[in-house]
Order: structure tokens, then sequence, then C-alpha cells
């Protein structure tokens, strides 16, 4: 309980150092476009009072030359202190959202449906933005007699995950994370896992056709295990502290068409043998403006497994349509 108070500290008062931060800048911009504003305003004044006085022409020319040049340095500081208050991440940058749909249909002695989905959405306001990723797999087989009557009904893959971000944009480089996400599955090692905690994120290379990122979190962890998770206990739940990395890159290798590969690696703090990793790989081809077609592989590794589950690894291969809005 004590670790979960402290993480949660740390969180609020880096958010609320953060926002102050952000506060401060406003205002400095703000109060420095304020100043350039009114001396412009009376260089300009200074300069009307002395064509009015003075029959120098040259002399009043200048005056209102330097008058010109105060004005511009004046709006140059207002337009940065409207960006700073008004700007978003991105300029131009708006909700978005990317989903993809997978689904097969085999009949014969054994019917077969096979569906999968992902979901992402990215939400930017401001120096913010929320991001939101879920994905589900589903199998169901009815298998026949010789008659065609239906023996049995089996799911095989009944799974999902998903993970809510939010992000605070300090700098093009670098933002500050938050992080809340879970995931279930009927025939692994747990009925569900949850974590949470604040985390950095790191975009190290953007480019037209390139982009790298990495995020790192600390996490506070819940698992619900299916079986006893010590041979020295019948306790099912284990809670724990952990940390998360992950790695997103992006290389759009032709007009229409773009690689993605992401990398996750979570582990606990106190036994090292309790891990979980993740690897996806992804090629997609645009069709037209909203939709694609992309081709996967997505590798989960879970290390405890339970004694009555097969495999350490779940290896799925999809090819599916794709849409953006």
């Amino acid at each position: 309980m004590l670790k979960k108070i402290i993480i949660l500290l740390v969180a609020v008062g880096f958010i609320s150092t953060l926002y102050a931060a952000d506060e401060a800048k406003k205002a400095a911009n703000i109060e420095k476009a304020s100043a350039e504003v009114i001396k412009a305003a009376a260089s300009l004044q200074k300069a009307a009072n002395n064509v009015k006085k003075s029959t120098d022409a040259k002399k009043s020319t200048e005056e209102i030359l330097i008058a010109v040049d105060e004005m511009k340095k004046a709006a140059d500081s207002a337009k940065k202190a409207a960006e700073t208050v008004g700007s978003t991440v991105d300029d131009g940058q708006k909700f978005s959202g990317h989903a993809e749909l997978s689904y097969a249909n085999t009949s014969g002695n054994t019917d077969s449906q096979d569906i999968a989905g992902n979901l992402k959405l990215n939400i930017p306001f401001y120096s913010n933005e929320i991001r939101f990723i879920g994905n589900t797999l589903y199998s169901k087989n009815t298998n026949y007699d010789t008659n065609g009557d239906i023996l049995d009904t089996q799911t095989t893959k009944n799974r999902w995950d998903a993970e809510l971000n939010y992000d605070y944009h300090f700098s093009d480089a670098w933002a500050f994370n938050y992080l809340a996400g879970g995931k279930g599955d009927k025939f692994s090692t747990f009925v569900y896992q949850a974590y949470t905690g604040p985390g950095l994120i790191w975009k190290a290379y953007k480019s037209k056709e390139q982009e790298l990122k990495f995020q790192g979190n600390l996490l506070w962890a819940w698992d619900e295990h299916r079986q006893p998770y010590q041979v020295t206990s019948n306790d099912t739940s284990h809670s724990y502290a952990a940390y998360q990395l992950s790695m997103d890159y992006g290389f759009q290798f032709t007009e229409s068409s773009k690689f993605i590969q992401y990398v996750m690696y979570r582990s606990e703090f106190e036994d090292m043998t309790n891990y979980f990793a993740k690897s996806k790989t992804a090629v997609e081809s645009k069709m037209s403006d909203i939709f694609s077609l992309g081709v996967s592989y997505t590798i989960d590794y879970t290390n405890n497994k339970a004694a009555g589950v097969r495999s350490y690894v779940d290896g799925v291969f999809l090819a599916s349509l794709i849409a953006d809005f």
C-alpha cells in the first residue's frame, strides 16, 4: 500500500511541476509581448510628435522607420505569446483513429470462425495527448459427425489487451507519460493482469520517412492467476512493483507503404523471472485515403507460465483491412 501511495504522489508532483512550468512560460511570453507593444507604441507616438514639430523630412522619416521596426518586434512577440497559449503538440494535429479487422470463416467437417480487431485513438489538445490502443482475438470451432450433427463447439482463443496513455509534451523530443493497462486471456496463466504508473517518452528520431520512439514506465501491477502463484500459498492474487520499456519504429518505405515494429518488455522488480515480452511486426499498404491492407505477426511471451499452459509463446499472423480516420 505504501508503494502505491509513493508512486501516486510522485506522479501528481511531477504533473504539477510541469503544469506550473508551462503556465510560467506562457505568462513570461505574454509579459514580454506586452512590453514590446508598449515600447513600439511609445516609439510611434514619439515619431508622430517629431513629424509635427520638425521640418527636417529626413529626420522624421528615420523616426518613423524606427517606430515601424519596433512595431514589427512587438508583432513577433505577440505571435509567439499567442502560439504558447493556444498551440497544440503539432500544428494541424487533430483527433485521429486507426482500426484493423481480420475475419476468417471455414466450413466442412469443422466450422471455424476467427475474428481479430485492433483500435487506436489519438486525442491531442494543447501540450497534452490521450492515446488508446486495444486488441482482441476470438476463435471458435464447431465439429460435426458423419451425419452432420454437431459433436461439440470449442472456443480456442479468447483474449484482449488495452492501454490508455496520457502524455504531456514539454519539448519536441520529451514527454511525461502516465500509463494504465490491462490484459485478459481465457487460456493463459492469468485471469487478468492490470498495471499503472508514470513514465517518460523520448522521440529519438523523426523525419518524413522514419520515426523512432522509446517509452519507459514505473508501474504498480496486479496479476490474478488461475492457480496459486506460489507452491507455499493458496493465494491467486499477486501485486508488485514493476517497470515497462517499449520501442516504436515506423518507416515509410514507399509513398503508400509503411513498415512498423513495436517491442515491449515488462518485469517485476523483486522477482526478475516474472517478466513478459511482446513484439509486433507489420506492413501496411494504402489503397485510398481511408482504407489500407496490412499483414502483421505478433508474439506474446510469458516467462512464468502455469503448469497446465502448453506454451510460453502465443504467435498470431493476421491479414487485415485497415481504416484510418
